[in-house]
Order: C-alpha cells, then sequence, then structure tokens
C-alpha cells in the first residue's frame, strides 16, 4: 500500500511538534499532551469517537479552536479535535490546504510544495526516526 501521510514538524506557541498530514482522515486532532505542552484551550465539545488504524476507537476529548501552526515559514490556523492519539502528535487533514492557490503533495517522495498568490514554499517531509532527534533537541520552524 503506497503511503498517504508526509510527517513534517513545526511549532505550537513556539514549542515543537511533529504533524502528520494525513489524507485519509476528515477531522484533525491532536493528542491532549501536546494541548498541556503547549498551553492551549480546550472547548467541551459533543463527545465522538473515532476508529484508528488497528479498528482501535478513540474518543474526544474536546475541541481547540484557531490552533496556529508554524512550519517551514508556513503559518496555518486550523480546529484541532483533541483524541488521546499517541503514536502522533498532530493530525492534518488536507481540507485546509483548499485556501491555496496550488499545491503538489508527493506522497511516494515525502514532498510538499505550495503557493498562495506570489508566495511558495516547498518542503520535505522526514522520517520518524529524524522527528524523534529533533523533538530530543529544538525546532526553529
Amino acid at each position: 500500500m503506497p503511503p498517504r501521510t508526509i510527517r513534517l514538524m513545526g511549532q505550537v506557541n513556539k514549542k515543537p511538534v511533529n504533524i502528520l498530514f494525513d489524507i485519509g482522515f476528515i477531522h484533525n486532532f491532536m493528542d491532549h499532551r501536546v494541548v498541556q505542552r503547549t498551553g492551549l484551550l480546550v472547548t467541551p465539545e459533543q463527545a465522538f469517537k473515532v476508529t484508528v488504524a488497528g479498528g482501535d476507537k478513540l474518543q474526544s476529548e474536546g475541541l481547540c479552536k484557531g490552533v496556529r501552526i508554524k512550519s517551514h515559514g508556513v503559518e496555518i490556523v486550523v480546529d484541532f479535535h483533541i483524541l488521546p492519539i499517541g503514536g502522533c502528535q498532530m493530525v492534518l487533514v488536507v481540507d485546509w490546504l483548499q485556501t491555496l492557490d496550488e499545491l503538489t503533495l508527493s506522497l511516494k517522495n515525502q514532498r510538499v510544495k505550495m503557493s498562495k498568490g506570489r508566495k511558495t514554499w516547498e518542503f520535505n517531509g522526514i522520517q520518524p526516526h529524524a522527528w524523534e532527534l529533533v523533538i530530543a533537541g529544538t525546532y526553529a520552524g
């Protein structure tokens, strides 16, 4: 099965986070530990369950509205549902990319290129072992 995700590093409230772009989900998700570490506010919401890889069902724990993510010179502002997702800190679905003028997403080569107006951003995804090294240090996204 070809990959359907790209892993990137970013920052939320100046704290490093690993972000998984995923074309298979319909909602953005954030692990509850990221909420605690970054000091984000959680808004109560109608609880719902999400089936994740392996068939496990996780229940939402609230919503963080208007979260500002900085990655590779790009600032993204989106809402995140809080889930105990563990293995990844944030899952960002591609629906917010509709605000861009152009997007090239290469899952095979782990590359993203996007443009809006006169600005263009291009960056490579990172391998899981690489983000473990970055998360242990600092990231200047």
